[in-house]
Order: structure tokens, then sequence, then C-alpha cells
């Protein structure tokens, strides 16, 4: 987020869905029908014009930094899969607790204070729990209810309304290749999340 901005970030970690799909292939075997191997190669032509205009704009590192992001949702849905008879919850509690060590490493190796200001608790705590933990018990209260191709495609929402927030809000605006490569990577999320639906993936092994 600090290093590019807020479409490049929401948009190249969009392809989680895309990078699991590769994963899911080499690692379980899951077959990709053709158009799902389309919709893939559509994702990541839009990745390719996203990453190609920051390298004009000066951004490299921090897209690099949302693809990576996008291959560690895209891991832990691979990894699920794989043990989908266990139970992942307990695992959540751990990965906060590494994120907190290494968090507090880099604090410490940059002189920053492990005491935050009450200001940047209170607004910590208003940015992620109102948005982030009611807006994730909304999303599970409804997912019975929703097939999981449109869950997909909803949940496609926030990178498309995430740069408006910002344009709005700070005057943000994103770069053509951003608005053209995002626009080609969404189309590649619904393709795939609609191939899904039709023809679910079956594992070779």
């Amino acid at each position: 987020m600090k290093t590019t901005t807020v479409a490049n970030a929401l948009f190249l970690s969009s392809c989680a869905p895309l990078l699991a799909a590769i994963l899911g292939y080499f690692a379980l075997g899951e077959r990709l029908s053709l158009w799902q191997t389309a919709s893939i190669a559509l994702g990541l032509a839009g990745l390719l014009i996203i990453v190609g205009g920051g390298l004009r704009a000066g951004s490299l590192i921090g897209n690099v930094c949302a693809i990576a992001t996008a291959f560690g949702f895209a891991g832990a849905s691979v990894a699920m899969r794989r043990g989908h008879v266990r139970d992942f919850s307990p695992a959540i509690f751990g990965y906060g607790l590494v994120a907190c060590t290494i968090s507090a490493l880099v604090c410490l190796g940059e002189g920053v204070s492990l005491v935050s200001p009450l200001a940047d608790v209170l607004a910590a705590l208003a940015g992620g729990l109102l948005p982030m933990g009611l807006g994730f018990a909304c999303f599970l209260r409804g997912a019975p209810r929703v097939p999981a191709a449109a869950q997909t495609v909803l949940a496609q929402t926030e990178t498309i309304f995430g740069p408006v927030w910002v344009w709005l809000a700070f005057g943000e605006a994103p770069a053509a290749t951003t608005l053209i490569g995002g626009s080609v990577i969404l189309a590649a999320v619904v393709s795939m999340a609609t191939a899904s639906s039709a023809a679910p993936t079956k594992p070779t092994k």
C-alpha cells in the first residue's frame, strides 16, 4: 500500500483465485478445463499490463508485494483443500502470533516504539474490527445461501470499489494501465468462477 497505488494492490491481489487454480493443478492434480485455462491466461495478461505500467511508474516493489499476497491466499486455499478434513481455525491464532512477532522485530529494527498512541489504536480498531470483522461475519452468514461461483464474483466488489473510495477520499487516481489490466483480471475471475460452477475440477490422483 505504501509503495504502489491502492488500485494496483487490490487488482493484483485479486488474482488469488486464478493462482490457486494453477497451484491446485500442480500440487493436487486438479484438472483444468479449456475454459478455465483460458480464464487463467486472461488474468495473467491483465497482471502483466498492471505490472508493466508499474515499471514505468516506479512502483515495482509494491506490485511484487501485491502479487506475493495473492500467492499467499492461493497457497492457503490449496493447503486447506489438501487437508480438507482438518480444522484450520486454531491456525488463525498462530498466524496472529507470527504476524505480531515479525511486526515487533521490524519496529525494533526501525527504532519505532511498540507502544502505539491511543488514537492509532482506535483507528486500527475502527478500520480493522468494523469493516473487516463485521464484513467477514456477514460474508460467512450469507455463504451457505449463495453458490460458490457467485461468492467469488461478489467478493470482487472490494476490488472494484476500493480504488473508488481512495479516489474520493484522497484524490488518488489510478493509471490507465491499472484500469485496463484490472478490468481484464476481473473479467478473468468472473470467467473462472463461471467455469468452475459449470464444470467442477476433478483430481487426477
